[in-house]
């Protein structure tokens, strides 16, 4: 009995045709599908009339197909790959047809002896579960589609980072709309883009991406950023795209305060190094501080 449908291996496939020509391989795709439609290998007296060879240049490359990958036995062209495919397969089909009855019976079995039950709630029932899950499958499939997708991850994974954030109390219509605006802030059109399951459980769709990508860091944003990163509310120690920013981001900022600092000291002291003491020399307690300012001949 033929199957609606047989695997096919295109890596295998591509591994050992690498050599064939365009009509080489339609030849070759062309017996396949007799193989599999029929169950049945090539008769050698068809061979060119299944693969509709009707020249000889077409005939020389149904030719090289059947050289290379079949072998002539009793009056055929073999392709054992085929008779190992189509053997599997029906297999297959043969334990899930069988288990499928097994299943039925059992069924029908509980139904005999479970108390009757009442048609309208038990399709009330039915009818629910199934617009949940629907429900579930549709929201998410919008925000997969248009989450960016040079970070997107597994689906899989992402799937269940959804639902684990919906079972954190979340509603979907909140996750989606903060996946509408991840899609077009500019994280997510950046290298710095989020992989889909890691943004879901850092609940990055509470990220308001338009106030932190304008600079508008308010508390509220902060207070946010604060449970991401681990920094106390208030700490603003993002990198633009509210994420933590690296050692050389803080090591900079740190320089350019120091610079600031200097800066205003001098201009208090009327333009005068107010390190300097009274013999014209560096105070000892703050050795430390122009040896870290790598600018201090620029400042004077």
């Amino acid at each position: 009995m033929t199957q609606a449908w047989y695997p096919f291996y295109w890596s295998d496939y591509s591994g050992k045709t690498f050599n064939l020509t365009m009509a080489q391989h339609g030849a070759y795709m062309l017996l396949l599908r007799h193989i599999y439609t029929t169950e049945q290998q090539i008769p050698v007296k068809q061979c060119y009339s299944i693969a509709r060879a009707l020249s000889a240049e077409d005939q020389s490359d149904v030719d090289v197909v059947l050289q290379q990958f079949f072998k002539l036995k009793n009056g055929f062209w073999v392709s054992e790959k085929t008779i190992e495919v189509i053997n599997q397969t029906n297999e297959r089909h043969e334990k899930r047809v069988n288990a499928g009855k097994k299943c039925g019976e059992s069924k029908s079995s509980n139904a005999r002896a479970m108390p009757k039950q009442s048609p309208s709630k038990a399709l009330v029932t039915t009818t629910t579960t199934i617009t949940t899950i629907s429900s579930n499958e549709d929201i998410f499939n919008q925000a997969w589609a248009i989450y960016p997708k040079l970070r997107a991850g597994s689906r899989g994974n992402a799937l269940k980072a959804w639902k684990a954030a919906v079972e954190r109390g979340n509603s979907e219509e909140l996750i989606f709309a903060g996946v509408k605006k991840y899609s077009v802030s500019k994280e997510g059109n950046s290298q710095y883009a989020k992989g889909f399951p890691a943004w879901m459980n850092d609940d990055r769709f509470l990220n308001d991406y338009e106030a932190l990508e304008n600079g508008n860091n308010t508390q509220n944003i902060t207070g946010q950023i604060a449970v991401r990163t681990g920094s106390p509310t208030g700490e603003q120690n993002g990198n633009g795209f509210g994420g933590r920013k690296s050692q050389t981001e803080l090591a900079a900022d740190i320089t350019q305060q120091i610079i600031r600092d200097r800066r205003a000291r001098w201009e208090a002291n009327g333009g005068k190094n107010p390190d300097q003491g009274l013999l014209g020399k560096p105070r000892a307690t703050q050795l430390a501080i122009t040896a870290d300012v790598h600018d201090v001949e620029e400042i004077r």
